[in-house]
């Protein structure tokens, strides 16, 4: 949850106007799926354990119960305000996108409307952040049907199936995407099938998550000195990534994405020494861990309408920031 609260509060930093210092806040989405890769494995491996099987039906209830009813009520709430203070092509993007949302292909629509994540027409788009939401649904779907088929078919050895599983689609995912910011790949495989909005990108930091899991769930996690110093410098690169202090490279294989991904990683896997458990304890941090699905979801829509509603303000972007946070907490 701590480590949730920290990537939740690098992405509204950066998008409620923070650019300056957190110049790489939007890598807490890298963090999110690192995360996701080891709180999907764990659940679901545990309750294969009770269980004997893998439920494909109850996998994607609790998923839905999790996930859409927050989702529908933004999307349908953030329509309408959009009607209501955004410009009519605005307006149809917002609105577009949330209705791609709710159907797990927010990052389809989002490409279709903007190619680019960083452009003008992205910052007007109020639904424009649920592209994230539609990854990491297509990564549940991929999971669920892989945890399936490899349950079915491998039923002594599933762990060590999964591990392979994952370790080939961990290094397919990462090969295709520094080839997808090459020159080998040009114009719709290097845009929309490689590009910033595609999963394939990104599932090599889901499938680190899962394979974190699994390597701590067959050897068991870091602990003492050995535990404490790659916590220490696991939770170093984790806070520096947000400041995009190496330069390089275009998300999601930039150097910021790797520190912010490597750093969850190590933080996941080891045990903390007392330095790191003030650090990752602190109530606030876990109160924001706790709302930071809710908090995810209503930042940018408000932060969009406040900008818009009131025109060029400086502050437009803190002022719709603050206002999503007693927003998220009642809605959670």
């Amino acid at each position: 949850q701590a480590i949730r609260g920290l990537a939740v509060s690098f992405v509204v930093l950066y998008h409620a106007g923070a650019e300056s210092v957190f110049s790489s806040g939007f890598i807490g989405v890298d963090i999110f799926f690192v995360v996701s890769g080891w709180v999907i494995t764990n659940s679901i491996v545990s309750r294969q354990d009770r269980t004997g099987r893998f439920d494909f039906r109850a996998f994607w209830i609790r998923r839905f119960l999790r996930l859409a009813p927050a989702l529908g009520v933004v999307a349908a709430l953030t329509g309408g305000l959009s009607l209501l203070f955004l410009a009519p092509e605005a307006a149809k993007q917002s609105i577009w996108t949330g209705i791609g949302s709710v159907f797990s292909s927010g990052n389809v629509a989002a490409y279709h409307f903007t190619s680019d994540y960083f452009s003008l027409s992205g910052e007007l788009n109020s639904m424009l952040h649920s592209w994230s939401l539609g990854v990491e649904e297509q990564f549940y779907l991929l999971f669920s049907v892989l945890a399936l088929l490899v349950t079915t078919l491998i039923a002594t050895k599933r762990i060590q199936a999964l591990t392979l599983t994952f370790l080939v689609l961990f290094f397919s995912s990462l090969t295709l995407a520094f080839l997808g910011h090459s020159d080998l790949f040009d114009g719709w495989i290097a845009e929309a099938l490689l590009g910033f909005y595609s999963p394939v990108p990104r599932l090599w930091e889901f499938c680190l998550g899962a394979l974190a899991y699994l390597f701590a769930r067959q050897f068991g996690y870091i602990f003492g000195l050995r535990g404490a110093v790659t916590y220490g410098l696991g939770l170093l690169l984790l806070v520096a990534s947000p400041f995009g202090l190496l330069p390089g490279g275009t998300p999601p294989t930039s150097w910021s994405v790797a520190l912010a991904v490597v750093g969850a990683t190590m933080v996941l896997v080891s045990t903390p020494g007392r330095l790191g458990k003030l650090v990752l304890s602190q109530p606030v941090l876990l109160w924001i861990g706790d709302r930071s699905y809710s908090i995810y979801l209503w930042h940018w829509p408000l932060i969009v309408l406040t900008a818009q509603s009131i025109g060029d303000f400086a502050w437009a972007g803190w002022i719709g920031a603050i206002i999503s946070i007693p927003v998220a907490a009642w809605s959670y």
